[in-house]
């Protein structure tokens, strides 16, 4: 009989360790497969000015001393130096940019890593926390935990997850990035970039179930920088922004996807109270900036037709 019990244990620790094994196989096995960042991105890094790396930080330092700051957080399964380009960009207007190189290259392993940065530069009064994809929820869900730390939040390609207020959030996405435009239930700080889709803020190519943007890389990342330009003076002097609305308590936020053909559930914050009311939208499209007032509705209406509508070449 002891034999037999003996002999049934081991037989289910051995498909537990095959299973865990399988398990741990698979992991590692879609954790590298991820983008590379393509040469335009390597080749800021070769330059070296003003770039330097401190561990998992790739610091981009203005030519100036400057009090402000902004920790990035890449989208799921891309090199982190994928977003050079774009940061180098953010540098040159006058802001010290730290890029983190996440676990696996995903920020979900590692989403407190903001604070690790902020005891690193004393001189800098003014924290922003910003990511793409999934980097921009784990921004988020910095934010929200930790809003006495940071002045404000920038998302790319993503929206708000938590609790933080969207009158202290930048949200930037490309026209052709429906699935995020769909999940916006806030009303300020929204910048549509007419032509650009999911992947051009960073330099890493294609993304699979991604559309092919109207626009160019550099131009689409000229106008994410011109977004951030406009969003960043009043937050960081504190003039003209509308107070928080309250926050209710009563069910739990829905997490977004995080990254394309994937979807990872959190158990996340409070749901805020949406009035609604009319979206406050910047329209970035043929070099010139737009404002509109139109509802959710008939904008995303309008949005449709107007791709149905267009040329080709336009789409």
């Amino acid at each position: 009989m002891k034999h037999s019990v003996r002999k049934k244990l081991l037989a289910a620790a051995g498909i537990a360790a095959a299973v865990a094994a399988l398990c741990a196989g698979a992991f590692f096995w879609y954790v590298s497969d991820y983008y590379r960042a393509e040469d335009v991105a390597l080749e800021v890094m070769a330059r070296g000015t003003g770039i330097t790396v401190e561990g998992d930080f790739t610091i981009l330092s203005p030519s100036v001393p400057s009090d402000t700051g902004i920790v990035f957080y890449p989208g799921a399964k891309v090199e982190a130096e994928a977003y050079l380009p774009l940061l180098d960009r953010i540098r040159r207007t006058g802001v010290t940019c730290v890029l983190v190189h996440m676990p696996f290259n995903m920020a979900i392993f590692d989403p407190g890593a903001a604070e690790d940065v902020f005891p690193l530069f004393p001189q800098i009064e003014h924290w922003y926390v910003a990511g793409h994809s999934m980097g921009g929820a784990m921004a988020s869900d910095f934010a929200s935990k930790h809003p006495e730390e940071v002045d404000g939040l920038i998302l790319l390609g993503a929206y708000i997850y938590g609790d933080y207020p969207d009158e202290k959030t930048l949200t930037v996405y490309g026209s052709l990035n429906q699935s995020v435009e769909d999940h916006i239930d806030y009303t300020e700080n929204i910048v549509e970039i007419e032509g650009g889709n999911h992947a051009q803020f960073g330099n890493y190519g294609p993304q699979k179930g991604d559309l092919p943007a109207a626009i160019s890389a550099e131009e689409q990342q000229a106008q994410t920088v011109a977004a951030i330009e406009e969003f960043r003076p009043g937050r960081a002097e504190g003039a003209g922004l509308p107070a928080a609305r309250p926050v209710k308590t009563d069910k739990k936020s829905v997490p977004m996807p995080l990254c394309i053909g994937t979807l990872f559930f959190f158990r996340g914050g409070k749901a805020r109270d949406r009035k609604k009311r009319k979206p406050r939208i910047w329209f970035f499209g043929e070099k010139r900036r737009q404002q509109a007032a139109v509802s959710p509705s008939s904008f995303s209406r309008r949005r449709r037709r107007a791709a149905s509508s267009a040329p080709p070449s336009a789409v």
